[in-house]
């Protein structure tokens, strides 16, 4: 659906002579990954709202997103599938937050944080033969992806100096990017074994 519709997009602005032809393909995957993106975001947003969970959607942009974009893992092979996991993992993860919000107090909670940052310390940024990046942009994504741990270690102790509940939306979607990255390693791995 999401390609279907890109592809349009793209052959209009290419009629128009807006785009260029010769990067097709370099548009209608850009397209693609921009309206999956928002419609995803706008989805979640709605989900969020209905579940009165304003607070876990804030939790995703802050502590989802950044990491994710720049340590990779797991990628659907059509974004209908992607679009349909992104939302039930959300949902299963927001009634998790929604009926744990002192989840972040857990021992056990707490545990799987540090694994979870760890794993995303030695294996991020991990390489995707589908897209892949020079040797200077994986170094730049393994800083940020650095970069950006960090913080979440300083957001993480502050907020269970503070008691902030948002604390337990930390923890899920880290455990959620790392969970995502292990997944990603196995299936590289895999191929790699597959093709060899």
């Amino acid at each position: 659906m999401f390609r279907y519709f890109a592809e349009d997009i793209a052959f209009i602005l290419i009629k128009n002579k807006i785009l260029d032809i010769e990067n097709r393909d370099v548009y209608v995957y850009s397209i693609e990954a921009i309206l999956l993106n928002s419609i995803l975001l706008l989805s979640l947003l709605g989900i969020s709202i209905v579940a009165k969970s304003l607070i876990f959607f804030i939790g995703f942009l802050l502590f989802f997103v950044p990491i994710r974009t720049f340590t990779g893992g797991y990628h659907a092979k059509h974004s209908e599938t992607c679009f349909a996991m992104s939302v039930g993992v959300y949902v299963v993860s927001m009634f998790i937050f929604k009926y744990n919000s002192n989840l972040y107090k857990s021992v056990t909670a707490i545990i799987l944080f540090g694994l979870a940052i760890i794993i995303l310390l030695i294996w991020s940024p991990l390489k995707n033969p589908n897209h892949p990046l020079a040797d200077y942009q994986y170094k730049r994504n393994r800083r940020i992806a650095y970069s950006i741990i960090i913080m979440y270690i300083v957001s993480f102790v502050v907020s269970l100096e503070k008691d902030y509940t948002i604390a337990s939306s930390e923890v899920i979607f880290i455990v959620l990017v790392s969970v995502f990255l292990i997944i990603g390693k196995f299936e590289k791995q895999k191929q790699a074994f597959q093709d060899a």
